[in-house]
């Protein structure tokens, strides 16, 4: 585990694959930006970025709007050059490069389907462009075509279409040219929830389908998460972690990256360290431990990662148990679950989840004092900047 930080420190994070993503051990790097930098007048869109993206991987840049993921696909793309630094496709530098000349295409939220053409002739569009014979042209679309779940669509047009087709589509024409890399610039943004979710599967199952690098530009946690081999999340410009969905999840490397997908972080000190153990004093009131990284010791300033899954309330949490008091703002009922926001008495907002018939105590009412409760071994010790 890497230990965290907060505000402008910056953990770069190992990108060796995940042992649990064997079909990309083997693989080489495909893209590679080497500490490359982007600047906009005053303002630095992208600081001195180093990134390795493998061979016929589904890798997510995720962060929230303005940290830069857009910027780096562009670059990727040719759209924009870099002010410092190199970017390598295939083993060449494609910096002063055209889009045009790259081994890669791009997927657009807009779609950018020509309306007055058929699927067809839309995926096409590309192979015509680039001299391919008719026969060839013809057995390429209608390879796409399978691909994309859409045989018997090719003489309709876009209007004729929903939005996941049209997606879809769009899809088709940017792969008909077997780009070494796709790039795609929030391509479901544009639909609607349960379409989104739909698409999600789709993407994946396409990815996986050719065997293409990926590169996937997303804010949505829960998307990332569902698709990808390998997330690289980003703020202010920066990569602050990359690797597999889990490990982002289950071992955040800084506080940024576990508030962002969805984790508790409680500020407190370090009062005893035993083993793999911190009794830590929270800012919030009450004691309680914590899994523990190596070199921490009492007097340390820390964050306190709790995921929501591993939260649950009580009114009268017994003895030894890891629990703070609050006042419940929201309970929503989602089936399998509720979820309790919970404000605890350093003002912090905490989430907690209630299973379906396993609580201590019935669904809360809004501004009922309550506890969230938790194991040790469901929190995480992350060392606050400025710390050793």
């Amino acid at each position: 585990m890497v230990n965290g930080c907060g505000g402008e420190r910056i953990v770069v994070a190992e990108i060796i694959p995940h042992e649990g993503v064997p079909r990309l051990a083997s693989r080489s790097a495909v893209v590679e930006l080497r500490r490359v930098t982007k600047r906009y007048g005053n303002v630095a869109a992208l600081r001195d970025v180093s990134l390795a993206i493998h061979e016929g991987e589904f890798f997510s840049l995720l962060g929230p709007s303005g940290c830069g993921k857009t910027t780096t696909l562009n670059l990727i793309g040719g759209f924009v050059e870099p002010d410092g630094g190199d970017i390598v496709i295939q083993g060449q530098s494609v910096v002063g490069i055209p889009p045009y000349h790259r081994p890669v295409n791009t997927v657009f939220q807009s779609y950018a389907l020509f309306p007055h053409m058929t699927v067809a002739a839309n995926i096409d569009f590309g192979l015509r462009m680039r001299g391919v014979p008719p026969d060839e042209r013809a057995r390429r679309i209608d390879e796409m075509l399978e691909l994309i779940s859409l045989p018997d669509f090719g003489r309709r047009r876009p209007s004729q279409l929903s939005g996941g087709q049209q997606q879809r589509v769009a899809l088709a024409r940017a792969l008909v040219n077997h780009p070494a890399v796709l790039l795609l610039d929030e391509p479901l943004g544009a639909l609607d929830l349960k379409l989104r979710k739909q698409m999600r599967i789709e993407l994946a199952r396409i990815q996986r389908g050719v065997n293409i690098t990926f590169v996937y530009v997303t804010h949505d946690q829960e998307e990332a998460m569902t698709m990808s081999d390998r997330i690289a999340v980003m703020n202010q410009g920066r990569v602050i972690q990359v690797g597999t969905p889990q490990m982002i999840y289950e071992h955040p490397a800084s506080r940024f990256v576990a508030e962002f997908v969805g984790a508790n972080v409680l500020d407190g000190t370090i009062e005893t360290v035993e083993s793999r153990a911190g009794r830590v004093r929270l800012d919030a009131g009450p004691s309680i431990t914590a899994v523990c990284p190596d070199g921490l010791r009492p007097g340390d300033r820390v964050s306190v990662v709790i995921r929501p899954e591993q939260a649950t309330i009580a009114g009268h949490p017994g003895p030894g148990t890891n629990a703070i008091p609050g006042q419940v703002l929201k309970a929503s009922y989602l089936g399998t679950h509720t979820q309790v926001v919970v404000r605890v008495t350093d003002g912090t907002e905490m989430t907690a989840l209630m299973a379906a018939g396993g609580a201590s105590v019935g669904t809360p009412a809004i501004g009922e004092e309550i506890h969230v409760v938790w194991k040790s071994e469901g929190s995480l010790i992350l060392v606050e900047e400025g710390s050793p």
